[in-house]
């Protein structure tokens, strides 16, 4: 399945985030750029949130000084940026190292974006919380196939929750959680933007969210998406990129990426048998874009 990643693998920098800022405050610089290497360390405190009709909860992480969602009105916050995290489930790593970089904006516009790292956990993972929702650590490795849309590869595929809560639910409904608080104009009046990044596995989650996230459609906010270096992505159809005949195993270098003229068909061999499903195509997918 390699190469099926491979035209999308670094095609967005993790940075390009600030890019992304630069363009919003007009800035005719990316000096914030230089800062990729900072350490993963901030003043940063965490919370639950409550989803009540579930009676689940999740742990984020966000800027000690800004408060949480609910401690005040934060009228100066005009972008609301979500940050999803890594295959090794460091949230608070990620949201320091987006706020460390945010930080090196003047300050009358790092105050202007609100960072919320939510922390997925798998069933490896402490909790804290009787009820703090976690995925199945198995994934895609399960083999029951009337299960197999629950479980899709845990938080990284939007997957439902673990069984041992009834009230079970997609990672992706995290996401439209948090968008929804975004948009509760008592706390964030002046909102008009909501970026959602994400490196590695994040991007993964990102790039699939941005596919099928139930606001992404509904939302009055104006939505961008970073997905950075994701090892896989969903396609549209059936359709795979041919691969060129290079020496060296070379065609996922940088430079080959952009300048080779790639042709698309559907793949024949029979190694390929599930090529087309949830997280590589649009067959079988799971719970939550079915409902």
């Amino acid at each position: 399945m390699k190469y099926h990643t491979c035209l999308y693998f670094q095609f967005f920098s993790f940075f390009s985030f600030f890019l992304i800022l630069n363009f919003y405050f007009s800035l005719s610089t990316c000096d914030i750029c230089e800062y990729e290497n900072l350490p993963p360390n901030c003043k940063q405190s965490s919370d639950y949130f409550l989803i009540e009709e579930k009676d689940l909860s999740f742990e984020y992480f966000f800027l000690n000084s800004q408060g949480n969602f609910f401690s005040k009105v934060h009228e100066e916050i005009t972008v609301g940026l979500i940050v999803i995290q890594g295959g090794g489930r460091y949230a608070q790593e990620m949201f320091c190292y987006l706020q460390n970089s945010t930080n090196q904006l003047p300050m009358a516009l790092s105050s202007q974006v609100y960072i919320v790292a939510p922390h997925l956990l798998d069933s490896t993972d402490e909790r804290k919380k009787d009820n703090e929702v976690f995925w199945d650590t198995n994934g895609l490795k399960k083999k029951d196939l009337n299960d197999i849309t629950n479980t899709l590869n845990g938080w990284k595929g939007g997957g439902l929750s673990t069984i041992e809560y009834p009230n079970r639910i997609s990672s992706y409904y995290v996401i439209d959680y948090l968008i929804t608080q975004f948009e509760n104009e008592m706390n964030f009046p002046n909102l008009n933007t909501i970026l959602i990044a994400g490196h590695s596995a994040g991007g993964q989650v990102v790039q699939r969210y941005a596919l099928v996230g139930n606001k992404t459609m509904t939302t009055n906010k104006r939505m961008r998406f970073v997905p950075a270096n994701p090892s896989t992505f969903v396609y549209f159809n059936q359709l795979r990129p041919n691969l060129p005949e290079i020496v060296n195993n070379n065609y996922c270098d940088n430079e080959t990426i952009p300048t080779y003229n790639y042709t698309f068909s559907v793949p024949k061999t029979n190694c390929f048998i599930d090529y087309n499903r949830w997280l590589y195509g649009l067959n079988e997918q799971p719970q939550y874009i079915n409902v």
